[in-house]
């Protein structure tokens, strides 16, 4: 996995106190996808089972991904889909990169293995 990657992923709050280490497998396991400004990556219309790390760029989250009425800004470090992830439910709102992006995905069931070996992991979702 990149250094940038790995860097990115231990700021993150879902992170905190985790060693990288134990999780390197299952996160080389997972996709880096790359997101050209104006690209959306989450919708209402459609269930969503994965959490997105932003890696670079910027993400918005927004409740019109025309108007683009921003209600959030996502950055390097952040995560979005937890809550759909957790609930199994479609997401609430779109997120959209508002520049050229990177996310890295994690799939439902490859971040249920992680959770299930890391001590603490499982305690940074409930934050």
């Amino acid at each position: 996995m990149e250094q940038e990657v790995l860097t990115q992923l231990k700021r993150s709050r879902l992170f905190h106190g985790v060693d990288i280490k134990q999780l390197q497998v299952d996160l080389d396991a997972c996709a880096l996808l790359p997101l050209p400004r104006g690209t959306i990556l989450l919708k209402p219309d459609k269930p969503n089972s994965s959490i997105y790390f932003v890696i670079t760029g910027e993400l918005i989250v927004t409740y019109d991904p025309v108007d683009m009425d921003v209600m959030s800004r996502l950055l390097p470090s952040d995560c979005v889909g937890e809550i759909s992830f957790m609930d199994n439910n479609a997401p609430t709102t779109y997120v959209v990169a508002a520049v050229d992006s990177t996310v890295l995905e994690v799939p439902q069931d490859r971040m249920w293995q992680m959770l299930k070996r890391v001590k603490d992991f499982p305690l940074n979702m409930l934050e």
